[in-house]
């Protein structure tokens, strides 16, 4: 994930077990998150502090990557003017 770290990359990780690996750490914006995914690094992305200070982050990452996402009808009240059609109805 592009840190120089004493602790093995997720990569390092999913080369040796079986089970899913969660990325985490200061992952700080959708791309970087994306490219995580992407690049195989890992298999899940957790965020903390990201979605702490933004706890729409999800909605703007989606936004930022092009991507709609399908919620409840409920949230669909609470989506911000600027983000518009990224939120789509649960069929």
């Amino acid at each position: 994930m592009g840190r120089d770290t004493s602790c093995l990359s997720p990569r390092d990780i999913r080369q040796q077990v079986a089970i899913p690996v969660i990325g985490v750490g200061l992952i700080t914006d959708p791309q970087q998150a994306e490219a995580a995914l992407e690049n195989g690094d890992a298999d899940l992305i957790a965020l903390a502090r990201a979605v702490l200070y933004d706890p729409h982050w999800p909605w703007h990452a989606a936004a930022s990557l092009g991507a709609q996402v399908r919620v409840p009808s409920q949230y669909l009240r609470s989506e911000p003017h600027g983000l518009k059609g990224t939120l789509l109805p649960n069929r």
